[in-house]
């Protein structure tokens, strides 16, 4: 028996603003039913956001890899969209670069 993931779930401050900084990413739409306490982006894999309960610290608790052919150009363009890039990263012929999102969750692009 195995398991895949179903979807990844973010908490966060403010779920629908953390969604569409997501949908831009992935070049998605926020699913129609997004408000004040849940969005979503419909993805190969869903992405989940809620909001977060008050006074809870939960940034950086969610981690994505996402790939690209090519580095600089998604790079500039995450930053663009508000990503902030923290260090770039050379694991043996691999290389990439990590990121803050908008609420400060870390996630890697890395280099097909």
């Amino acid at each position: 028996m195995t398991a895949d993931i179903a979807a990844i779930v973010f908490s966060c401050r403010e779920p629908r603003r953390v969604a569409e900084f997501w949908a831009h990413v992935l070049g998605r739409d926020v699913a129609a039913t997004a408000g004040e306490e849940s969005a979503a982006v419909l993805a190969q894999i869903p992405l989940f956001f809620r909001r977060a309960e008050a006074g809870s610290t939960n940034a950086g608790g969610v981690h994505l890899d996402l790939s690209t052919e090519d580095l600089d150009a998604e790079a500039a363009r995450l930053r663009g969209l508000g990503a902030t890039e923290v260090r770039r990263n050379q694991w043996h012929s691999t290389e990439s670069v990590t990121f803050v999102d908008i609420e400060g969750n870390q996630f890697d692009l890395i280099a097909d």
